[in-house]
Protein backbone atom coordinates (compact mmCIF):
# COMPACT_ATOMS: atom_id res chain seq x y z
CA UNK A 1 0.00 0.00 0.00
CA UNK A 2 2.88 2.23 0.73
CA UNK A 3 4.15 2.21 -2.43
CA UNK A 4 0.65 3.09 -3.88
CA UNK A 5 -0.39 5.97 -2.33
CA UNK A 6 1.18 8.73 -4.16
CA UNK A 7 -1.33 7.27 -6.86
CA UNK A 8 -4.63 7.60 -5.37
CA UNK A 9 -7.32 6.51 -2.81
CA UNK A 10 -5.60 3.29 -1.45
CA UNK A 11 -8.94 0.84 -0.03
CA UNK A 12 -7.71 -2.68 1.90
CA UNK A 13 -10.84 -4.29 1.25
CA UNK A 14 -11.39 -7.23 4.30
CA UNK A 15 -14.10 -9.55 3.48
CA UNK A 16 -16.79 -10.42 6.05
CA UNK A 17 -14.81 -13.01 8.04
CA UNK A 18 -11.14 -12.09 7.31
CA UNK A 19 -8.60 -9.81 8.86
CA UNK A 20 -10.37 -6.82 11.22
CA UNK A 21 -13.56 -7.60 9.74
CA UNK A 22 -16.75 -8.64 11.60
CA UNK A 23 -16.87 -12.82 11.93
CA UNK A 24 -20.42 -14.32 11.98
CA UNK A 25 -21.55 -15.54 15.38
CA UNK A 26 -21.77 -19.56 14.97
CA UNK A 27 -20.78 -20.08 11.36
CA UNK A 28 -21.03 -23.31 9.47
CA UNK A 29 -19.76 -24.59 6.52
CA UNK A 30 -22.51 -22.85 4.41
CA UNK A 31 -21.53 -18.96 5.99
CA UNK A 32 -19.19 -17.76 3.75
CA UNK A 33 -20.17 -18.38 -0.08
CA UNK A 34 -19.34 -16.51 -2.44
CA UNK A 35 -22.76 -15.31 -3.02
CA UNK A 36 -22.51 -13.51 0.53
CA UNK A 37 -19.00 -12.47 -0.24
CA UNK A 38 -20.59 -11.07 -3.39
CA UNK A 39 -23.08 -9.14 -1.59
CA UNK A 40 -20.93 -7.45 1.13
CA UNK A 41 -18.12 -6.61 -1.41
CA UNK A 42 -21.11 -4.57 -3.27
CA UNK A 43 -22.72 -3.18 -0.47
CA UNK A 44 -19.35 -1.40 0.70
CA UNK A 45 -18.48 -0.14 -2.84
CA UNK A 46 -21.71 1.53 -2.74
CA UNK A 47 -21.20 2.60 0.89
CA UNK A 48 -17.40 4.16 -0.17
CA UNK A 49 -18.30 5.36 -3.77
CA UNK A 50 -16.10 2.98 -5.78
CA UNK A 51 -17.98 4.19 -8.66
CA UNK A 52 -15.20 5.46 -11.30
CA UNK A 53 -11.19 4.86 -12.24
CA UNK A 54 -11.17 2.04 -10.00
CA UNK A 55 -7.86 -0.26 -10.17
CA UNK A 56 -8.23 -3.97 -8.43
CA UNK A 57 -5.70 -5.69 -6.91
CA UNK A 58 -6.53 -9.15 -6.05
CA UNK A 59 -4.89 -12.26 -4.39
CA UNK A 60 -6.05 -15.78 -3.69
CA UNK A 61 -9.81 -17.21 -3.28
CA UNK A 62 -10.78 -13.80 -2.92
CA UNK A 63 -9.84 -12.83 -6.29
CA UNK A 64 -13.42 -14.84 -7.59
CA UNK A 65 -14.86 -11.63 -5.93
CA UNK A 66 -13.13 -9.41 -7.30
CA UNK A 67 -13.48 -10.68 -10.56
CA UNK A 68 -16.95 -11.07 -10.55
CA UNK A 69 -17.61 -7.33 -9.03
CA UNK A 70 -15.03 -5.97 -12.08
CA UNK A 71 -17.35 -8.04 -14.71
CA UNK A 72 -20.56 -6.27 -13.65
CA UNK A 73 -19.10 -2.94 -12.98
CA UNK A 74 -17.07 -2.58 -16.28
CA UNK A 75 -17.47 1.01 -16.95
CA UNK A 76 -16.50 1.87 -12.86
CA UNK A 77 -12.57 -0.46 -13.86
CA UNK A 78 -9.63 1.03 -15.02
CA UNK A 79 -7.23 -2.05 -14.44
CA UNK A 80 -6.81 -5.54 -12.61
CA UNK A 81 -3.86 -6.57 -10.94
CA UNK A 82 -3.89 -10.48 -9.78
CA UNK A 83 -1.62 -12.92 -8.34
CA UNK A 84 -2.34 -16.52 -7.27
CA UNK A 85 -5.63 -15.87 -8.53
CA UNK A 86 -8.90 -17.87 -9.72
CA UNK A 87 -9.30 -16.91 -13.48
CA UNK A 88 -11.65 -19.72 -14.51
CA UNK A 89 -13.35 -23.03 -13.48
CA UNK A 90 -11.07 -25.84 -12.94
CA UNK A 91 -11.27 -29.36 -12.72
CA UNK A 92 -8.23 -31.52 -10.28
CA UNK A 93 -5.80 -31.66 -13.14
CA UNK A 94 -5.57 -27.69 -13.65
CA UNK A 95 -3.72 -28.09 -10.17
CA UNK A 96 0.20 -29.00 -9.57
CA UNK A 97 2.09 -30.21 -6.17
CA UNK A 98 2.43 -29.44 -3.59
CA UNK A 99 -1.36 -26.99 -3.68
CA UNK A 100 -3.42 -29.87 -5.47
CA UNK A 101 -2.35 -32.09 -2.29
CA UNK A 102 -3.36 -29.19 0.19
CA UNK A 103 -6.09 -28.31 -1.22
CA UNK A 104 -7.67 -31.93 -2.06
CA UNK A 105 -7.40 -32.64 1.66
CA UNK A 106 -9.54 -29.00 2.62
CA UNK A 107 -11.99 -29.92 0.15
CA UNK A 108 -12.98 -33.70 0.56
CA UNK A 109 -13.09 -32.71 4.77
CA UNK A 110 -9.97 -34.54 5.91
CA UNK A 111 -9.30 -31.26 7.37
CA UNK A 112 -11.65 -29.09 7.74
CA UNK A 113 -12.45 -29.99 11.75
CA UNK A 114 -8.34 -29.55 11.89
CA UNK A 115 -8.74 -25.81 10.06
CA UNK A 116 -11.99 -24.72 12.06
CA UNK A 117 -10.83 -26.55 15.71
CA UNK A 118 -7.55 -26.38 16.10
CA UNK A 119 -5.16 -23.44 16.78
CA UNK A 120 -1.97 -24.85 15.06
CA UNK A 121 -2.91 -25.20 11.72
CA UNK A 122 -2.10 -21.36 10.66
CA UNK A 123 1.59 -22.20 11.70
CA UNK A 124 1.48 -25.35 9.71
CA UNK A 125 0.13 -23.56 6.93
CA UNK A 126 1.94 -20.39 6.50
CA UNK A 127 5.24 -22.34 5.96
CA UNK A 128 3.85 -24.09 2.75
CA UNK A 129 2.48 -20.73 1.33
CA UNK A 130 5.71 -18.65 2.05
CA UNK A 131 9.35 -19.23 0.28
CA UNK A 132 10.90 -17.67 3.25
CA UNK A 133 9.84 -18.94 6.83
CA UNK A 134 7.63 -16.53 8.36
CA UNK A 135 9.35 -14.48 11.27
CA UNK A 136 7.79 -14.61 14.80
CA UNK A 137 6.43 -11.04 14.18
CA UNK A 138 4.37 -12.40 10.75
CA UNK A 139 3.55 -15.23 12.51
CA UNK A 140 1.95 -13.83 15.48
CA UNK A 141 0.12 -11.03 13.77
CA UNK A 142 -1.40 -13.79 11.09
CA UNK A 143 -2.69 -15.18 14.42
CA UNK A 144 -4.23 -12.74 16.59
CA UNK A 145 -7.43 -13.26 15.29
CA UNK A 146 -7.29 -16.68 14.01
CA UNK A 147 -6.53 -18.46 17.46
CA UNK A 148 -9.64 -17.00 18.58
CA UNK A 149 -11.88 -19.59 17.89
CA UNK A 150 -13.79 -21.53 14.75
CA UNK A 151 -16.03 -18.56 14.12
CA UNK A 152 -12.31 -16.73 13.45
CA UNK A 153 -11.56 -19.13 11.35
CA UNK A 154 -14.03 -20.72 9.21
CA UNK A 155 -13.53 -17.99 6.39
CA UNK A 156 -10.57 -18.96 5.64
CA UNK A 157 -11.88 -22.41 5.03
CA UNK A 158 -14.58 -21.21 3.17
CA UNK A 159 -12.44 -19.38 0.96
CA UNK A 160 -11.13 -22.66 -0.87
CA UNK A 161 -13.92 -24.45 -0.28
CA UNK A 162 -15.42 -22.47 -2.59
CA UNK A 163 -13.20 -22.91 -5.73
CA UNK A 164 -15.22 -24.53 -8.29
CA UNK A 165 -13.93 -28.11 -9.12
CA UNK A 166 -15.38 -30.57 -11.74
CA UNK A 167 -18.56 -28.23 -10.95
CA UNK A 168 -18.90 -27.47 -7.71
CA UNK A 169 -19.54 -25.91 -5.73
CA UNK A 170 -22.69 -25.24 -8.54
CA UNK A 171 -23.19 -21.71 -7.52
CA UNK A 172 -19.69 -20.69 -7.34
CA UNK A 173 -19.45 -22.47 -11.13
CA UNK A 174 -21.98 -20.11 -12.63
CA UNK A 175 -20.16 -17.04 -10.97
CA UNK A 176 -16.66 -18.10 -11.88
CA UNK A 177 -17.40 -19.25 -15.39
CA UNK A 178 -19.56 -16.31 -16.14
CA UNK A 179 -16.55 -13.79 -15.16
CA UNK A 180 -14.33 -16.14 -16.86
CA UNK A 181 -15.76 -15.67 -20.13
CA UNK A 182 -15.32 -12.06 -19.58
CA UNK A 183 -12.17 -12.27 -18.32
CA UNK A 184 -11.04 -13.87 -21.52
CA UNK A 185 -12.14 -11.40 -23.79
CA UNK A 186 -11.89 -7.61 -21.96
CA UNK A 187 -9.82 -5.23 -22.93
CA UNK A 188 -9.31 -3.47 -19.86
CA UNK A 189 -5.51 -3.38 -18.80
CA UNK A 190 -4.28 -6.28 -16.65
CA UNK A 191 -1.07 -6.77 -15.01
CA UNK A 192 -0.33 -10.50 -13.48
CA UNK A 193 2.57 -11.02 -10.57
CA UNK A 194 3.07 -14.86 -11.11
CA UNK A 195 5.21 -16.38 -8.11
CA UNK A 196 8.31 -18.57 -8.50
CA UNK A 197 7.58 -21.52 -8.03
CA UNK A 198 4.00 -20.19 -6.73
CA UNK A 199 1.30 -22.12 -5.51
CA UNK A 200 -1.70 -22.29 -7.16
CA UNK A 201 -0.73 -20.87 -10.00
CA UNK A 202 1.23 -23.30 -11.68
CA UNK A 203 0.82 -25.57 -14.58
CA UNK A 204 -2.69 -25.47 -16.27
CA UNK A 205 -3.81 -23.16 -14.00
CA UNK A 206 -0.76 -20.48 -14.69
CA UNK A 207 -1.33 -21.35 -18.85
CA UNK A 208 -4.79 -19.93 -18.58
CA UNK A 209 -3.93 -16.88 -16.41
CA UNK A 210 -1.03 -16.03 -18.86
CA UNK A 211 -3.37 -15.94 -22.06
CA UNK A 212 -5.51 -13.42 -20.52
CA UNK A 213 -5.77 -10.66 -23.47
CA UNK A 214 -3.73 -7.02 -22.62
CA UNK A 215 -2.26 -8.15 -19.74
CA UNK A 216 1.40 -7.38 -18.67
CA UNK A 217 3.21 -10.37 -16.73
CA UNK A 218 6.14 -10.59 -14.28
CA UNK A 219 7.66 -12.45 -11.76
CA UNK A 220 8.82 -12.35 -8.09
CA UNK A 221 10.22 -15.22 -5.88
CA UNK A 222 7.56 -16.64 -4.13
CA UNK A 223 5.05 -19.23 -3.23
CA UNK A 224 1.40 -18.25 -2.48
CA UNK A 225 1.74 -15.26 -0.32
CA UNK A 226 3.60 -13.53 -2.76
CA UNK A 227 3.03 -9.64 -0.99
CA UNK A 228 4.85 -11.26 2.17
CA UNK A 229 7.51 -13.09 0.45
CA UNK A 230 8.21 -10.34 -1.79
CA UNK A 231 7.08 -7.00 -0.47
CA UNK A 232 9.45 -4.72 -2.34
CA UNK A 233 8.82 -6.46 -5.32
CA UNK A 234 4.96 -6.68 -5.54
CA UNK A 235 4.89 -2.44 -4.27
CA UNK A 236 7.15 -1.33 -7.03
CA UNK A 237 5.80 -3.84 -10.31
CA UNK A 238 2.40 -2.97 -9.62
CA UNK A 239 3.08 1.03 -8.62
CA UNK A 240 5.60 1.40 -12.45
CA UNK A 241 2.89 -0.62 -14.24
CA UNK A 242 0.11 1.64 -13.03
CA UNK A 243 2.31 4.54 -13.87
CA UNK A 244 2.34 3.21 -17.69
CA UNK A 245 -1.54 3.81 -18.31
CA UNK A 246 -2.89 6.05 -20.59
CA UNK A 247 -4.47 8.40 -18.53
CA UNK A 248 -8.23 8.38 -17.72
Amino acid sequence: MPYLEPLGRVIAVDLPGTGESDRIKRSTPATYTIEFQRESLEAFANIVGLDEDVTLVLHGPASMVGFDWASRHVSSVRAIVHMESITRPTVWPDFEDPFRTAFKKIRLGAVEKHVVNSKTYLAEALPREMIHPPTDEVLSEYAALFERGADERRAYLASYQQIPVSGQPHNARNVVGAYSEWLEQTPIPKLLILGRPGYILSGRMRSAAERLPNQTVVEVIGRHLLPEDAPDGVGNLIAMWMRSLPST
